[in-house]
């Protein structure tokens, strides 16, 4: 094969991967439903808390992306969104609540 080929090889399949390898846009709501979680315990809780930060990185995007605007993204989304994850947290701790939103539109976007 010459070289020509074998950079034509190269690139269509540079092409194909690409796609691939992109990251996701994130998803702009998710409900956690907490019905499943015993929150009378620590172990409960805190397995809330682990499902509710999954759902705040579907939300906001992971601060390790990759893509320097992206990171940034994450941030700043977190820094919105957060304080109202904790709020719903800490009702939902108490007895009458049931789940917890995350919502990336509540943050102003």
């Amino acid at each position: 094969m010459t070289n020509a080929m074998l950079l034509a090889a190269a690139t269509a399949c540079a092409a194909l991967i690409q796609p691939a390898l992109a990251t996701p846009e994130p998803e702009t709501t998710v409900v956690v439903s907490a019905a499943s979680y015993d929150l009378g315990t620590a172990e409960g809780r805190a397995a809330l808390e682990t499902q509710v930060a999954h759902a705040v990185d579907a939300v906001c995007g992971k601060v390790s992306d990759p893509q320097e605007s992206r990171k940034h993204e994450a941030f700043s989304c977190r820094r919105e969104t957060v304080p109202n994850v904790r709020a719903q947290l800490a009702r939902l701790f108490h007895p009458g609540a049931g789940k917890v939103t995350i919502d990336r539109s509540a943050s102003g976007r």
